[in-house]
């Protein structure tokens, strides 16, 4: 067979090939693609933002950072004359991704069988509309994550950190509009109109403050993840620890706090409680643990003496809290807690195959059409909890799978902690995703996808990092 040239096989592959831009050009294609992303992602949750556009603007705006990541992608791969595989993504990622997606693809083949046994407009509905809508949004986001990991190469440590400094700015903003909101409700100063759940509900007694921050999101439970997201992200990125308490710490505790929300409360109390386990088990000998238990329980016994003798003025401030206590853990008047445990009950109700492999991606709303509370109108779209959602969405198998496969990152950035600040970094933004994901079910939002990112870029740069320490020792050695 006859051979071509050098020349000639040249200019086959430049006719063949899409055409190849700039490596400037694509770099900041993909920098400023993940900036918006990062900066416009904690706005996913207002409806204000939602309805700029006829078409969910949060959706749109994934759609656009996945095309122009498509696009660098195949400029990478022919710029780099690679295949797929050669630029992979971590195990560990993949392990998530592999949970997530291939039990999702199982729901929506029991969905098919589905139609045949559940004799329900309302599901047919939902496997024509809802389902479509659901499994749609879940592979944008695929795609994003897939097409930014393969690429993460291409950027400096100090680029890759400018990327997440978006989701701090945007934070930020929230914390300032907050702010503002606070100051429309303390003395009357002008406001944005907006449609929130800002006021304080399911509380018998009279309150201090009959309000609740919420900023530009819809409601308080929406706002706070955002918030603790900032507090952790900003401590590892700003080095400057002033400014990060002036910036950062001091407002969004101030915004937290005024939210009156029990989550975000909760939530926080969890993230300091894990921050002390680890700096205790991590940092402190056998000695200095007696000590800072001693501190710990006379620090606790001195809290709770000053909180009994002030109580009535912690009563009154904290009644928008307290004052739900009384229905928190009734199933018959508490609406989320009824959310989170019947769809167990309901999970079984047709079929071994929709209890096992789900009712398909998005199938909590058929809940939301045929079921009904105890003491008032239907369920919501979500029980507003990442795992029970999938329990029902992907069934037994793949609800356990992605539960088993989220402790298992877990484990992996816990064991690694020590060796890098950055792991630590990434073992705690893991630990506040499993925690927002008990009472926010955002996993096909793009907060969700913001921090699963941020994770595994801090583990990018704690093995570029470790690399570095271990060819200088090489060298020193040497």
């Amino acid at each position: 067979m006859k051979q071509l040239s050098p020349n000639k096989v040249d200019v086959f592959k430049k006719k063949s090939s899409f055409p190849i831009w700039s490596n400037q050009l694509s770099n900041s294609l993909i920098y400023w693609a993940m900036a918006i992303f990062f900066l416009l992602a904690p706005f996913s949750v207002s409806s204000l933002y939602q309805k700029i556009t006829p078409l969910p603007s949060s959706v749109l705006i994934t759609c656009a950072c996945l095309i122009i990541l498509g696009i660098t992608f195949i400029q990478t791969m022919e710029k780099e004359n690679k295949v797929i595989d050669t630029l992979s993504i971590p195990k560990e990622l993949k392990f998530f991704l592999y949970g997530l997606y291939i039990p999702m693809g199982l729901s929506i083949v029991a969905a098919a069988y589905n139609v045949s046994i559940v004799t329900s407009n309302e599901y047919l509905s939902y496997v024509l509309n809802s389902m479509p809508t659901r499994t749609l949004n879940l592979f944008l986001f695929l795609g994003i994550i897939i097409f930014f990991m393969k690429q993460l190469h291409l950027f400096s440590e100090q680029q890759l950190k400018k990327i997440l400094h978006f989701y701090i700015v945007a934070i930020v903003i929230l914390c300032l509009v907050g702010i503002w909101q606070f100051l429309h409700f303390l003395i009357g100063y002008p406001f944005i109109p907006l449609s929130s759940r800002a006021y304080v509900h399911s509380v018998d007694q009279d309150v201090l403050f009959n309000f609740r921050l919420t900023s530009l999101t819809d409601e308080p439970s929406f706002l706070v993840p955002f918030l603790v997201d900032g507090i952790i992200l900003s401590y590892f990125l700003i080095q400057n620890k002033r400014k990060y308490i002036l910036y950062m710490v001091l407002p969004a505790l101030f915004v937290l706090i005024f939210s009156f929300s029990v989550s975000g409360y909760a939530n926080l109390l969890l993230l300091l409680l894990f921050v002390l386990f680890l700096f205790v088990l991590t940092v402190m000998d056998r000695k200095d643990k007696k000590r800072i238990l001693l501190f710990s329980s006379i620090g606790l016994a001195a809290g709770i003496i000053l909180l009994t003798v002030t109580w009535p003025l912690w009563n009154g401030l904290l009644q928008p809290i307290l004052g739900r206590f009384d229905t928190l853990f009734d199933i018959e008047k508490h609406s989320r807690l009824f959310m989170l445990v019947m769809p167990f009950v309901w999970l079984f109700d047709y079929s071994l195959v929709n209890g096992l492999f789900g009712f398909g991606p998005g199938s909590y709303e058929f809940l939301a059409n045929t079921k009904f509370l105890y003491h008032q109108g239907p369920l919501s779209a979500t029980s507003n909890n990442v795992f029970v959602d999938l329990f029902f969405e992907h069934g037994v198998v793949g609800g356990g799978v992605f539960l088993a496969v989220f402790l298992y990152i877990f484990w992996y950035f816990f064991k690694k902690r020590k060796q890098d600040p950055y792991y630590l970094c990434g073992l705690l933004l893991w630990f506040q995703l499993g925690i927002t994901s008990l009472y926010r079910s955002d996993f096909a939002s793009p907060r969700f996808w913001v921090l699963v990112i941020c994770v595994f870029v801090f583990a990018e740069l704690a093995k570029r990092r470790m690399r570095t320490r271990d060819s200088e020792k090489v060298i020193s050695i040497g």
